[in-house]
């Protein structure tokens, strides 16, 4: 199975965040000191599920908190620009607050309740790994939000984030284009949490397609609850 590493040695399934056999004590594996940041977006896209596999095997999840600031700032904006579509007046505070503060707070609560389930059913995972993957997997967006913005503020100034004139009265063909982009991010973020998923509980394809589906939904549809 996809989450299990099957020692050459006795032949013993293991974990497949296991360095050794919990048998006979020998090597699995190659160890993964560390994440390289731009690899591992570059192979999220190329090959997803052995990406997911080396985030799972790393021993120092580094850049996950430096992605969860640049994810701070983005559901902060999002949760802002939300209030205003809805007329709802928010300050600077309550979109830091309710917008960035909350989202890290959703995504390392959903993690770590998923990671309780799947212990529930035998399945061999650790809130560190389930954390990384579902962070590393919301990077299509920290890339939109970083490469977008520039843009955002070159056509349409702060109107863009204040929608008073929305964009799409401004200049309604490049909106929709940005907007179309953004929307393709989002999808790709959806396939990764399936993905990573599928690789994290041993690939139960259907299982992995609705975990995916509702810990989509969950990043991304508590803000307009709250808004």
């Amino acid at each position: 199975m996809i989450n299990k590493l099957t020692c050459n040695n006795c032949g013993v399934c293991n974990p497949i965040f296991a360095l050794y056999c919990s048998n006979c004590n020998s090597f699995l594996r190659a160890r993964v000191p560390n994440i390289d940041l731009w690899d591992t977006v570059w192979n999220l896209f190329v090959s997803p599920t052995e990406t997911a596999v080396k985030i799972i095997q790393a021993e120092k999840k580094n850049f996950v908190f430096f992605l969860l600031s640049l994810w701070f700032i983005k559901s902060s904006i999002n949760y802002y620009i939300l209030s205003n579509y809805l007329n709802h007046d928010v300050s600077l505070s309550d979109a830091f607050l309710k917008g960035g503060l909350l989202s890290i707070g959703v995504l390392t609560g959903a993690s770590f309740l998923l990671t309780e389930i799947f212990k529930m059913s035998k399945i061999q995972v650790r809130h560190k790994d389930i954390l990384a993957i579902y962070t590393y997997s919301l990077t299509p967006i920290i890339l939109a939000f970083v490469f977008l913005t520039p843009f955002h503020i070159a056509l349409y100034g702060f109107y863009w984030y204040t929608i008073n004139p929305p964009p799409l009265i401004i200049k309604p063909l490049v909106s929709y284009v940005l907007y179309g982009i953004e929307f393709l991010f989002y999808l790709w973020v959806l396939l990764l949490l399936v993905l990573t998923t599928y690789v994290q509980i041993g690939g139960r394809k259907i299982t992995s397609l609705i975990i995916g589906v509702i810990i989509f939904l969950i990043i991304f549809g508590y803000q307009l609850l709250i808004s």
